[in-house]
Order: C-alpha cells, then structure tokens, then sequence
C-alpha cells in the first residue's frame, strides 16, 4: 500500500506603472512552496521553494500597435527568461506575433520518488525551450447596446524547439526520468465561443505535430486535444462544466490510447478585493496512465483563494 500527499501554496506580486504617451512597466514576483510526503520516497518530507521576479513594459506605437518586451529571472536556476511580443488591437480585431524562451522544472517527484518499479533522478536538469506564435482573435458584438451578448473566433500557429527535454526512460529497471537533448513541436490552435446575458460556451481545439532529436513521438504528447466549456451565471457566482478529451499519444515508441475527463468548477464574482474558487476534477474519477505503472490522480477536489488590492 502506498500513499503520497503534494501540495503547492504560491503568492504573486506585482505593481504597473504608467508613463508618458501610455507607456507602461510591469514589476513582478512570484513565489511557489511545494511539499511532497509519500511513502515511496526516499525521505518521509521533500520541500522546494522557488522565486521569480520579473518586468514586462508595454510600449505603444502608432495608433493600435504595442510592443511588449520582458524578462523573468529563476533564482533557484540562475536562469533569465526572455520574450518580445508585437500585438494590434483594432476595434474587436487583436493580432499578435510573439517570440519567448520557457523553463520547465522538475517536479519533486520526477526527483526523488522510490518504488519499485520507478526511482527519481536528482539530476536532472530543467528543461529549457524557444517558442515562435502567430495568431489572431476576432470579437463580434451584434447589438451595441446589449454589449453582454457577443461571439469570437481565433486561430493561432507555433512552433517551439526544446533543450534537455525531460523524458520517461523505461529503457531499464526501475525507471526514471532523464534529460533526452532536442525535440520540436509544431501546432495549430483554433477557438470559438459567444455569451448571451449570464450564460456562454466557448470551445478550443489543437493539433500537434513532435518529435525529438531521433525522429520519434514526444512521449505523454497527444496528437489532437479538444475543450468544451460551459458556464451559467447566478448572483455572484459563476458555475462552469468543463470537458477535455486527449486523443492517441505515445509512451517509448508505443501508442496508447487516450482518455476524456469532466471537471465542474464555482467562483465568486461580486467581491472587490477576493476571488474564490473550488473545483471537482475528474468527476467520473476516468483511469488515467500517462506513464505506465504511475497512475494520475483521480477526482480530486480543489480550492484557491486570490486577493488583490
């Protein structure tokens, strides 16, 4: 018999500041404590706590363009993150072309869960990637004077390259996960959805195309995912259903097929200053095995909080 308990508590900061000829600069800090308990590791507590600070400054130019350019800095890696994005807003038309760099670490467990059949790897480095993104998202307000009702539509493409991707080795025994080099992923993403008084639908649909340095399939990489959301308003309180289907991927050049899950959600609306959430994930508590011999969570239940002031 096994059992874990993880959890993640983070705080976020920022101030924005207006300047002439509506520049703007964005400071930020962001803060993530995670704890991992369980009994398959190799200590009965591991901690991580990792800060990023950060700026973004908006910079207009001519009469519907910006450009955004920003960084953020990970202390725990020593690591600066950079991105640049050009965006136009016209009316219900927003455009934009974007070019950034991300950083995925390890989690707790990839580091140092111990079983049988799976041991984590201390090693492991964070996985590092370059992402290029075009797209579009077109509002359309029918009557003007009932500005509550309106439809959109987007598309967006991306292609984004990946150094030290973090890869499940089940090559030997116990597993573990390794840094494997290069991969690349391409896709495209359409979306859609209206709202009509206190109710909406909205819909996403991607397919991806990956690959690492030796031409196979990304692992835990689905080739088409889809998400249908639905949300009813009632006095201060938004209630939403959501349902997300992953198609076919591959685990060490197996397909495996994928599954389908439905999450109901509830949040607050009328508070000034605080936003409360709770979610049921996975409701109909569908098996899931990304990684073979290491189960996803089932339903599960969650709550956030969020102030600002």
């Amino acid at each position: 018999f096994a059992s874990t308990k993880s959890s993640r508590v983070s705080n976020s900061l920022s101030v924005k500041k207006a300047f002439e000829q509506n520049t703007e600069l964005e400071l930020f800090s962001d803060h993530f404590h995670d704890e991992l308990q369980a009994t398959y590791v190799q200590s009965d507590r591991f901690i991580a706590d990792e800060l990023e600070t950060g700026a973004v400054m908006s910079i207009p130019f001519q009469s519907t363009w910006l450009i955004k350019p920003g960084a953020r800095y990970v202390w725990a890696y020593k690591t600066l993150i950079p991105a640049i994005g050009l965006f136009e807003h016209a009316g219900g038309l927003s455009r934009w072309l974007t070019y950034s760099h991300g950083l995925r670490a390890p989690d707790l467990a990839q580091k140092h869960a111990n079983t049988s059949f799976f041991v984590g790897n201390p090693e492991l480095k964070p996985e590092v990637s370059e992402q290029v993104e075009l797209g579009f998202n077109q509002k359309n307000v029918p009557d003007r004077a009932r500005p509550w009702e309106s439809s959109f539509y987007g598309v967006s493409v991306f292609t984004t390259q990946y150094k030290d991707f973090i890869s499940y080795q089940a090559a030997t025994t116990p597993n573990t996960y390794v840094n494997t080099g290069r991969a690349e992923t391409k896709g495209v993403e359409g979306r859609g959805g209206f709202m009509k008084d206190n109710w909406g639908l909205r819909g996403e649909i991607s397919y991806l195309q990956s690959e690492d340095q030796n031409k196979q399939p990304l692992p835990l990489a689905p080739e088409i995912q889809t998400l249908l959301n639905a949300h009813f308003g009632w006095a201060f309180l938004i209630f939403e259903a959501e349902h997300t289907l992953w198609t076919r991927y591959f685990e060490n050049g197996q397909e495996r097929a994928g599954w389908n899950t439905l999450d109901l959600h509830a949040r607050t609306t009328a508070l000034d200053e605080w936003i409360f959430k709770v979610s049921l994930f996975n409701i109909a508590d569908a098996h899931r095995e990304i990684v073979r011999g290491y189960p996803e969570p089932g339903r599960r239940l969650w709550f956030s909080a969020q102030r600002s002031f």
